[in-house]
């Protein structure tokens, strides 16, 4: 999976789906910070 840059307040990252389904992420510098994105019709 496409990784972003490292991000500050008010930035922004954009990244396009071509499949649904659950996609986690983890905050590389956090790992303990987690969340998931979820793609659906």
């Amino acid at each position: 999976m496409k990784k972003s840059d490292r991000m500050f307040p008010r930035e922004s990252w954009q990244r396009t789906f071509d499949k649904l389904g659950t996609y986690p992420y983890t905050c590389g510098p956090h790992p303990e910070m987690t969340g998931v994105v979820e793609v659906s019709k």
